[in-house]
């Protein structure tokens, strides 16, 4: 049942980048890449660990975090709630940021 659901989602959405959510709570993240992997060989994907960040930090403090990613992406988590997923940050987002504040 698992991998019928992950082939449904990577066929849905575009994404690279895929945060994992058990019992309403945030567990990791998989790749597209991995995803892929797991399907061809029938094995769950290995849930890699994740850098978080919240929705009122700066661009330079979510820069300073990249630092700390595996995948080179941040979960966005509430505040209150740090199980909470709010979005993803990936590194284009970033420099797309970093770029505008800069003209």
């Amino acid at each position: 049942m698992l991998l019928n659901n992950l082939h449904q989602t990577i066929d849905r959405y575009p994404y690279n980048n895929f945060p994992v959510e058990i019992d309403g709570k945030l567990k990791g993240i998989v790749t597209r890449q991995q995803i892929l992997e797991s399907l061809i060989n029938k094995e769950t994907p290995e849930i890699r660990k994740v850098v978080t960040c919240f929705p009122d930090q700066t661009v330079r403090e979510i820069g300073d975090k990249f630092v700390e990613s595996p995948v080179n992406v941040l979960v966005v988590v509430d505040k209150e709630n740090d199980e909470a997923i709010r979005g993803i940050i990936t590194l284009h987002d970033l420099i797309r940021a970093q770029a505008s504040i800069q003209t």
